[in-house]
């Protein structure tokens, strides 16, 4: 599935809804950022964080991790995150459960991360 996104351009989104379309797709296109969604306790977020930073065409393509719903592991989550940011994994972790305005904040990062002179 692909969406132009009107005020970025050219850019395509692309959705990927398991790990393994997600890896299929770091193969077969060009990626300027990856938002990768914590959806549930068994996210497999590390999995495709770690696909990512070892395909050497994405070892510095900026990485925002999302989660929007609540989570038994919410805590250990945050760690793991804040661990990964602080090792240059990921560039930013939100938490956005119970957050009215989701979508005009993940935009706002989309526009920071891909203005020009941002991407290498």
């Amino acid at each position: 599935m692909a969406a132009t996104i009107a005020d970025l351009g050219d850019y395509v989104l692309e959705i990927a809804t398991t790990l393994a379309i997600a890896q299929r797709k770091l193969a077969g296109i060009n990626i300027d950022l990856f938002i990768i969604g914590v959806h549930f306790d068994d996210s497999h977020v590390i999995d495709l964080i770690h696909s990512v930073r070892h395909n050497e065409a994405y070892k510095r393509t900026p990485i925002v991790v999302v989660r929007t719903n609540a989570s038994t592991y919410a805590a250990m989550i945050r760690q793991t995150m804040v661990a990964l940011k602080n090792n240059q994994q990921i560039e930013e972790y939100l938490e956005l459960e119970n957050e009215p305005n989701t979508s005009k904040i993940i935009r706002e990062r989309v526009v920071q991360y891909v203005s020009p002179g941002r991407i290498d």
